[in-house]
């Protein structure tokens, strides 16, 4: 069987949907059948922040990249009068995973969709204006001919059930992993509760939905208590994240607030691994990356006590609701001054975790692939 993936989005963003590409990606082509064969579509004009120097490894010599700079409108456009698709570069396919919110023609080729979150429809505050309803006409009818769609949690399926509920027999919930970093990336962890130069972590794109500046109000209730203490963001401007900047601007603490964009693993790694913890009240999320992260890397979390976010942490995290600051600010106080506590929803979080692997990831893919074309 050929499988062709949109592998646009793994050249294109480091983290989230590049990072759910590039590893699943990598999981299939390790698991590959005999007669399988990936195709990856990376056809843009963008040059890129991650580029395509090698194929994932083992599949090397059974994994295609078709790449080539040409404009994905002109594909589109093209595309409604059946003039071009995605065979046209990468050649014939028997079945197409369509990874992001973008979807490119295909000429004849039935498809499966990876769903990530369906937080366009929960507030038209998270992006801008007219999003959702752009988004949303066009996932429809992709949705309805697909063959099978994937989601990272039972929060996105039951979202999709209830928003189109004729999908709901096709939906198949399949968890990202987060080995993709390690303990050997980093260093040894310190947990140091409030001591001189222990500091939180966020981790995420500077966008509404992410919370940032309950995280950064939290903070700053609690600076006083604790005054060798930092408030570390590591993430990339998304949308509508002017304010939030604004508000480190003009913030009193501001000189104990770092912002840190554009980490590559290492780095990241090591954030996590020295961090007092993990603060991630996010309002939504389809999975949850940096909970599941930081979990792998032994450190503790807090975060959102809705979506999928309480479903992935279980009970090793401190859950709270993101619209309360004060229960935030609780929950990082708590973690500053308790080194036992932090220690116990670490191991705690080591335990919850271990399911959530890449390869479990690219075995079900595989499997709900082969089943819908047959």
């Amino acid at each position: 069987m050929k499988i062709g993936i949109d592998y646009r989005p793994a050249f294109l963003s480091l983290t989230g949907v590049g990072r759910y590409t590039r590893a699943i990606t990598e999981a299939m082509a390790g698991l590959l059948g005999a007669g399988d064969e990936l195709r990856l579509f990376a056809v843009s004009l963008a040059r890129g922040v991650h580029g395509l120097s090698s194929l994932p490894e083992p599949g090397r010599g059974r994994v295609v990249a078709a790449r080539k700079r040409f404009p994905g409108r002109l594909i589109h456009l093209l595309g409604r009068f059946g003039l071009i698709g995605v065979e046209s570069f990468t050649g014939p396919l028997d079945s197409f995973l369509y990874t992001d919110l973008v979807y490119p023609p295909l000429v004849k080729t039935p498809h499966c969709v990876m769903v990530h979150d369906l937080a366009f429809i929960r507030s038209k505050d998270f992006h801008g204006r007219g999003f959702g309803r752009k988004v949303w006409r066009r996932m429809v009818p992709v949705l309805e001919k697909a063959g099978a769609i994937l989601t990272p949690s039972p929060t996105t399926a039951e979202d999709l059930a209830h928003h189109l509920p004729a999908t709901a027999r096709k939906i198949h919930v399949v968890a990202h992993g987060c080995e993709h970093l390690t303990p050997s990336m980093g260093v040894e962890p310190r947990r140091a509760g409030g001591a001189e130069g222990s500091y939180f972590l966020a981790v995420g794109t500077l966008e509404p939905r992410k919370n940032w500046i309950g995280v950064l109000s939290a903070f700053e209730s609690i600076a006083d208590s604790f005054p060798d203490t930092e408030l570390i963001f590591a993430g990339t401007p998304g949308w509508l994240y002017a304010p939030f900047v604004q508000k480190i601007e003009r913030s009193p603490v501001r000189h104990r607030i770092r912002l840190v964009e554009g980490v590559d693993d290492s780095v990241l790694a090591d954030l996590y691994s020295r961090a007092i913890c993990l603060v991630y009240p996010s309002f939504w999320e389809g999975f949850g990356f940096p909970v599941a992260e930081a979990m792998s890397l032994n450190c503790p979390v807090i975060t959102s006590n809705r979506s999928s976010l309480s479903w992935l942490a279980g009970e090793a995290a401190l859950l709270v609701d993101p619209e309360a600051e004060g229960e935030i600010a609780a929950a990082m106080k708590r973690l500053a001054a308790d080194d036992k506590l932090g220690r116990d929803l670490a191991q705690a979080g080591l335990e919850r975790i271990k399911p959530f692997t890449w390869k479990q990831a690219g075995r079900t893919t595989l499997e709900v692939i082969h089943e819908a074309i047959d």
